[in-house]
């Protein structure tokens, strides 16, 4: 009974294709200040790592902190129409 070859490179090839693309690279968390967590996003099970630094987090509160100011000051120049609100 002979074999096929071609089956044999399958049966090589395939295990080593289906856990290559299952690695999952670990974040470099050793810089100091460095926080990590996992998230789960929204219509998969598989968590995802995120990472942020002290500044990073500094930097998206100073951007969240002017976003609520440019809304506040955006807000408080309109006048109210009659439209029955």
């Amino acid at each position: 009974m002979e074999r096929n070859p071609v089956k044999k490179l399958l049966i090589l090839v395939l295990p080593v294709a289906v856990f290559g693309c299952a690695t999952v690279e670990q974040p470099q968390s050793n810089v100091a200040g460095t926080i990590c967590w996992k998230e789960m996003p929204t219509g998969s099970n598989l968590p995802v790592t995120k990472c942020t630094t002290e500044e990073e987090r500094q930097r998206q509160k100073e951007a969240v902190e002017a976003m609520g100011n440019e809304i506040h000051r955006s807000g408080s120049n309109k006048t109210r129409g009659s439209g029955g609100v």
